[in-house]
């Protein structure tokens, strides 16, 4: 995969170079440590919960409290960057100051398309040529709580996998891959420090490491070549409301289990899916001509433009990051 660097234009992961390297690194270690704390006040609540769990979602309390308690990272990730840097949380989503809505909306249908179909593809070849060296031990038990309380139980998993899925993405592809970025000309030092930081967030595993691990440099380099997380949060959204869908279904409650405890055969099916998808998405943001860079002239907010070019005579001051003229952080 080619850097997607453009020499007309700041790219996806140089976005914060403007920020005094120091405010950018602490701001970095506040998320991080974020990513502990704000999941605190769910996880005093988990507790103390009956055995039988909330009313409605039954043995699904764990497994919904697990996603609220990621989901909780999302404000506390964007405050830090709006206190920390000083700067508008729009540009950890994209070149543009915001979210590209159109932009995400078609790689939410790629997302619709790949996920199904390689998975599905990617199951039925593995059952058919990979032998069954299954024992004996018994299966892992399975609970089904009836149609009515699983479909309450599955819209309340799918809204907050958009929260969970938002903080897992602008901590990794957002936070970490821009504060890194800034540092080298070429992303993939970036790329893969957020990529090793997503798989460790996951926590320990086996053969399932793997595949997160190839999950996040895809969907890194996908960020960088398309300037965006728009990409990556349609796919980490169409993936992840699949695995609900489906824990749902067979009446899978285990809070626990997560991709990093996939068997070989799954991880090398989410490789394989992520990589397909990354490959489409390149393609349809060149044909679509989707920018990756930020060019000097954009305004995020024009109220507060003062000049009108960088380095130009008076105080510079970006509109999106509000900092001190270029100058001084030298």
């Amino acid at each position: 995969m080619p850097s997607s660097v453009s020499a007309t234009g700041t790219p996806y992961h140089r976005l914060s170079q403007h920020i005094p390297r120091r405010r950018s690194l602490l701001t970095m270690a506040a998320v991080l440590i974020g990513t502990q704390v704000a999941q605190l006040p769910v996880t005093r609540i988990t507790r103390h919960l009956p055995p039988e769990g909330l009313p409605v979602l039954g043995p699904y309390t764990g497994l919904v409290l697990s996603f609220a308690e990621i989901a909780c990272i999302l404000p506390a990730t964007l405050l830090a960057v709006r206190w920390g840097e000083k700067r508008r949380v729009g540009t950890l989503s994209s070149v543009a100051g915001r979210l590209r809505w159109r932009w995400l909306a078609v790689c939410l249908v790629i997302a619709a398309v790949c996920v199904p179909v390689v998975f599905c593809a990617g199951s039925l070849t593995v059952l058919l040529a990979v032998p069954d060296t299954s024992t004996t031990s018994p299966p892992p038990s399975r609970t089904w709580i009836g149609l009515g309380p699983s479909l309450i139980t599955l819209a309340v998993l799918l809204s907050l996998i958009v929260g969970q899925v938002a903080a897992e993405e602008y901590v990794t592809r957002g936070v970490i891959l821009q504060t890194v970025g800034r540092l080298t000309r070429t992303p993939w030092p970036a790329i893969t420090v957020q990529a090793t930081i997503f798989t460790a967030l996951h926590g320990p595993g086996g053969w399932g490491t793997l595949g997160v691990l190839t999950t996040g440099i895809a969907l890194g380099w996908l960020t960088t070549h398309t300037g965006g997380l728009e990409a990556a949060l349609a796919y980490h959204l169409t993936l992840n409301g699949v695995i609900a869908v489906i824990a749902v279904a067979i009446g899978a409650t285990d809070p626990t289990t997560n991709a990093t405890h996939a068997p070989w055969p799954l991880a090398i099916i989410t490789a394989a899916t992520a990589t397909t998808y990354t490959l489409t998405t390149s393609l349809a943001a060149r044909t679509l001509s989707i920018t990756p860079t930020r060019r000097a002239t954009d305004d995020f907010d024009t109220a507060t433009r003062s000049t009108t070019t960088i380095g130009g005579p008076g105080v510079y001051r970006d509109p999106a990051f509000r900092t001190h003229p270029p100058e001084a952080l030298r």
